[in-house]
């Protein structure tokens, strides 16, 4: 069977060593596409979360958020960035369980600039390591323009998988670390 152009090539599923006879000219394109796809279109696998992963939402920032000043409290800093902790969970279905959970052991916050009602807040958690039974995240939290961000606050977080009943730390789960991969953004 004869493919006509690249289209036609990765349509049928062809690769540099499909084996199909084929009128590419430039097989370079050919290996780089297939690299490409190796490296960017998900696989049947499931992905598991990785240092580096990015989970981003914007919030709206509500009146009741702000102080005298009309600036953003300094205690819903710390709340946005929790929020975006628990729509990373929710959000990609991790299990739920009574006897095994997060906890958060550590979380920091340094202000760079006020945020001024009304605004739309960026919390971005990026993802900085993931031990045994702990996570840490790096976290951004700017204002929303239309054509820019403006960073704000940038805090850490470290959260660590727990077995209530024993009341000590339990190393992270796969299926729990595959749930915490599906919201996330590879950049």
């Amino acid at each position: 069977m004869m493919f006509i152009c690249l289209n036609d090539c990765i349509a049928q599923g062809c690769t540099v060593s499909c084996g199909m006879p084929c009128k590419l000219v430039n097989k370079a394109f050919c290996e780089a596409w297939r690299v490409f796809l190796e490296k960017y279109v998900v696989s049947s696998e499931p992905q598991t979360l990785m240092v580096g992963d990015i989970f981003d939402f914007d919030i709206p920032m509500r009146w009741s958020d702000a102080d005298a000043l009309a600036h953003l409290n300094n205690c819903n800093y710390f709340r946005y960035m929790e929020e975006g902790r628990l729509k990373m969970f929710y959000e990609g279905g991790a299990p739920q369980s009574t006897r095994y959970g997060p906890v958060v052991v550590h979380c920091e916050c340094d202000f760079k600039k006020s945020i001024t009602y009304p605004a739309t807040v960026r919390v971005s958690h990026r993802v900085a390591r993931i031990g045994r039974s702990s996570l840490e995240q790096s976290v951004d939290i700017s204002v929303v323009y239309p054509d820019r961000l403006e960073l704000c606050a940038q805090g850490k977080s470290i959260m660590v998988w727990m077995d209530f009943e024993l009341n000590q730390s339990h190393p992270w789960p796969a299926e729990v670390l595959q749930a915490l991969a599906k919201p996330i953004n590879r950049r």
